[in-house]
């Protein structure tokens, strides 16, 4: 098992991911909450730079875009992947989780490697919302 692997499993079943996971099956009824949080998340996005760290940029604006859609009441696909979606962006957001932001470089690994499991656990929906997205544009924004 890779590092990454390894991290994401700690990472997944640490009492942080538990509790983001919990608070996110009653947020996903909170219209408020859902954007407060999608704002969040942009915000803290915005200071990722690179190659790298501009994928995970995109792929957060992604995310936010979709939880955004689906409070509106305009995307209702995959609830699931909503869910998940909400409990990572949940964990993102917050500096203390099991690798604490404070702590330079090191900060960061928890967050990344997490959003990358979620890219991929769900990229087919993701998929799905981006075409949905192309279609709906002017609904969106």
């Amino acid at each position: 098992m890779s590092a990454q692997n390894k991290l994401i499993q700690l990472v997944l079943t640490s009492i942080f991911f538990k509790g983001a996971k919990s608070t996110a099956g009653r947020k996903v009824r909170n219209t408020a909450g859902l954007f407060a949080l999608a704002g969040q998340a942009f915000q803290k996005s915005g200071g990722l730079n690179g190659n790298t760290f501009g994928q995970l940029k995109r792929q957060v604006g992604l995310q936010g875009r979709m939880v955004k859609a689906y409070a509106r009441g305009q995307y209702k696909h995959s609830t699931r992947s909503i869910v998940l979606t909400v409990a990572t962006l949940i964990y993102f957001v917050n500096p203390i989780d099991f690798i604490p932001d404070l702590i330079p470089m090191l900060g960061f690994a928890d967050d990344a490697a997490l959003l990358v499991w979620l890219f991929n656990t769900v990229s087919g929906d993701l998929d799905l919302f981006e075409e949905w997205e192309k279609t709906h544009a002017v609904e969106v924004k």
